[in-house]
């Protein structure tokens, strides 16, 4: 509040970038109707992988914006929420492999549609599964309970929902050597 857009933006690629990144992996953007334009979520990106970190997005949530796409075109790790993504992000996701992060807590507690799983699904698309925990949008800590919702919910199968709890998501943290037996 009482702060220009473009005054915040410079603050967080500028100040809070530098003092951040030395202790961070990667670099999240929330890109939606009320947060980040699509612009903004740009200038982001760029100062992010500029200053060695990788991208991830809170995308498609709330509204279509196109950063699902974007961010998968810039090599993004993954893209969280997904409710209204498009054919091209879909597209832009499955060719960079870029995971969809699903979050069934959000989804649920905020009463939207669920992300398009079969076409996820079909694209090739890496679905991982998340709590999103926090008090706001998903008051749901336990990630068995929304690996369960994605089934029931989402329509993704145990199996998917197996490794979409661990392979899947140690992928969408850049950490591929993880979740596996």
């Amino acid at each position: 509040p009482g702060q220009e857009r473009q005054h915040y933006v410079a603050q967080v690629v500028g100040p809070m970038l530098e003092a951040c990144a030395p202790y961070c992996d990667a670099i999240d953007v929330y890109c939606d109707r009320g947060a980040f334009t699509l612009a903004e979520a740009e200038v982001i990106f760029h100062a992010g992988k500029a200053a060695g970190l990788a991208i991830r997005a809170h995308a498609e949530q709330v509204a279509y914006t196109g950063v699902a796409e974007m961010a998968a075109q810039m090599g993004a790790l993954s893209c969280d929420h997904l409710e209204r993504i498009d054919d091209a992000a879909i597209v832009a996701m499955a060719k960079a492999g870029t995971v969809a992060v699903l979050l069934p807590g959000a989804m649920l507690y905020l009463r939207d549609p669920a992300p398009p799983v079969s076409r996820l699904r079909a694209a090739g698309v890496p679905m991982a599964i998340a709590t999103d925990f926090n008090p706001g949008s998903s008051p749901v800590p336990d990630l068995w309970m929304c690996a369960t919702l994605a089934c029931v919910t989402m329509g993704l199968t145990p199996e998917e929902c197996l490794a979409g709890i661990t392979s899947v998501a140690a992928r969408a943290l850049g950490r591929p050597d993880r979740g596996h037996l």
